[in-house]
């Protein structure tokens, strides 16, 4: 890539991270500054919410105590008299009071008289049977025990919520005893509602206590909380409790985000004038960067690349001025002069070091053919191991128990056919390039293999065969010496005793064979070149046994893999089509 180019994606890029960091810096910072003065003032108008609704429950509170301490009402909490209903609770001081309930009761927790008040329709109506609930002898509302308790605040019934006052009823004077107890009520209703709203200029909710916002409410101090709803506006949330001091109802105020959309206008406006005032010093920066650098290292570089084409270290780049540049352009060409002094050198070397890796050449084909043999060699080794220490058992044994002679002689031949057979597989991996595939009943070469291991006795072994086994492709011979080697591996992998099971199953088109053992697992670092010819976790092995067993079971049309844990155990499980394949992939040499 050109200086030029990587000078223009430096620029981007440098505006991009400058126009992120002001992106960021300003929702931080500025929009986040805009953001708390509007929660500042919607938790204003909350508060302001609450004064007003507080201000009406004074008002319902001072209103029940003018009436409460009268002489009027304490005479006629004992006299009963009609004078007193007549010229006093009539439906115009429930219209003036903006009253709904009036209640008289005496100092026993007796109703004397009450009444309940429609505004809507003006007309008189039956007092809320959940009102009387709370109005119970000894109850909150009516325990007073002086003249100057009272009770007031928040009731919520399930006809509407209620602002509620209580106070004793005594002479004029304050004095006593006190005679009863008056009851006062205000429905927080939606024509209360509306009046507050107009009172506080606001736009005023009441929600139930089972509002989503009330564990957030109860955990908030104050019990205040805000939350945008869009763009365009916001809330602010308020808890108001019960007279008992439980949640009661949930008081919203809803408020246009006038100060966010102003936030919002002053980070754009800022935004873009930082990015049009570093467009511009970004070009202005560019220019004179092309104009005193780029363009005369564009100019050397030409310069260069010409001597290149043509060959001739005898050509001198040129290039003007007293810095860097200039100075690079006169390295370039004392550069140049020794380069055409070394050219003769190279040409009085070329000759002898072309002799010299001709005999090298000869001699690493020596060294690979020699190795290529060793590996022949080790391979032969490995797999006569099995037969050969079979042999060397069965003539110790024989020595010492000759009457055994029969079945060790027996072993000794099955021994022998079994080299045999290894030799003969041997020449057919060098000679073809297919296994010869047959019928075969998996299940029974499975189990002669599993017969013919002869385990430690602290060694339990499983065999667990399926259906479907019993005509499966397979090279006989071959696939015998896989299975020795996997078995064989489990027993080495458990000295100290554990379990051994063996498993095939067919499943579709496939046969899955797995060979698990409770050994000791092989370490995490090997499983990359487990397979790989020479790469053994056994002290003293040739590391040919797993890579014998992969490149039979690929000749197969199949795949073998492992898990296996430290301490845990192993697990091979090898995959093989059930039906004769229609493409086999020849087995590597090595």
């Amino acid at each position: 890539m050109k200086i030029y180019n990587k000078t223009l994606i430096i620029i981007g890029s440098t505006i991009f991270i400058f126009s992120s960091f002001l992106f960021l810096t300003s929702h931080f910072i500025i929009l986040f500054g805009f953001q708390d003065l509007e929660e500042r003032a919607v938790r204003r108008s909350v508060e302001q919410a609450l004064r007003a609704l507080s201000t009406s429950l004074e008002e319902l509170d001072a209103t029940n105590l003018d009436w409460a301490s009268w002489d009027d009402t304490y005479n006629f909490i004992e006299d009963k008299n009609r004078d007193y209903i007549d010229s006093n609770l009539v439906d115009g001081t429930f219209i003036n009071l903006r009253l709904n309930i009036i209640l008289y009761y005496d100092s026993a927790g007796k109703l004397v008289f009450g009444k309940a008040f429609d505004h809507e329709n003006c007309m008189e109506v039956s007092i809320p049977s959940s009102l009387l609930e709370h109005l119970t002898p000894n109850s909150l509302l009516l325990s007073h025990s002086e003249p100057w308790d009272g009770v007031k605040g928040l009731i919520n019934l399930p006809e509407a919520p209620l602002l509620i006052s209580s106070r004793p009823i005594t002479r004029s004077d304050g004095s006593g005893p006190i005679r009863g107890f008056l009851i006062m009520g205000r429905y927080l209703n939606a024509e209360e509602l509306r009046r507050l709203a107009e009172v506080t200029n606001l736009k005023l909710e009441i929600k139930g206590p089972e509002a989503s916002m009330l564990p957030a409410l109860l955990e908030a101090d104050p019990e205040i909380m805000v939350q945008p709803l869009d763009d365009r506006l916001t809330v602010g949330y308020s808890l108001l409790r019960d007279i008992y001091g439980k949640p009661g109802l949930i008081l919203t105020v809803t408020e246009h985000r006038e100060i966010y959309a102003q936030g919002l206008r002053t980070v754009s406006f800022f935004i873009a004038s930082s990015l049009a005032t570093g467009l511009l010093v970004s070009i202005m920066i560019l220019k004179l960067l092309d104009r005193m650098i780029l363009s005369r290292l564009s100019h050397l570089s030409q310069e260069v690349e010409n001597i290149e084409k043509l060959g001739d270290p005898s050509l001198r780049v040129q290039v003007s001025g007293e810095d860097e540049i200039s100075s690079l352009a006169g390295r370039v060409n004392s550069m140049l002069e020794r380069l055409e002094l070394s050219q003769e050198t190279i040409r009085r070397y070329s000759q002898s070091l072309e002799e010299l890796v001709e005999e090298k050449t000869r001699e690493l084909i020596r060294a690979e053919r020699m190795a290529a043999a060793g590996e022949v060699s080790a391979m032969v080794a490995h797999d006569l191991k099995s037969p050969l220490q079979t042999i060397r058992n069965a003539v110790y044994t024989l020595r010492r128990r000759p009457e055994e002679s029969e079945s060790l002689l027996k072993l000794i031949d099955g021994a022998v056919e079994q080299a045999a057979t290894i030799l003969e597989d041997l020449h057919r991996d060098i000679k073809e390039t297919r296994p010869g595939l047959e019928a075969t009943d998996l299940g029974a070469l499975i189990r002669r293999a599993l017969e013919e291991l002869h385990p430690p006795q602290s060694i339990s072994t499983s065999l667990k065969l399926g259906e479907g086994l019993n005509q499966v492709p397979l090279d006989a011979s071959r696939f015998r010496r896989v299975l020795d080697n996997l078995l064989k591996n489990s027993i080495e992998a458990m000295p100290n005793g554990g379990d051994l099971t063996v498993s095939a199953d067919a499943s579709g088109d496939e046969v899955i064979i797995r060979i698990s053992d409770t050994g000791r697992g092989i370490p995490e670092e090997a499983l990359d070149n487990l397979f790989k010819p020479f790469s053994t976790t056994k002290p003293g092995g040739l590391g040919l046994g797993l890579a014998y067993c992969k490149r039979t079971v690929e000749a197969h049309g199949g795949r073998i893999t492992v898990d296996s844990r430290p301490g845990e155990g192993t697990t091979f499980t090898i995959t093989i089509p059930r039906w004769r394949p229609s493409t086999i992939e020849p087995p590597q040499q090595p």
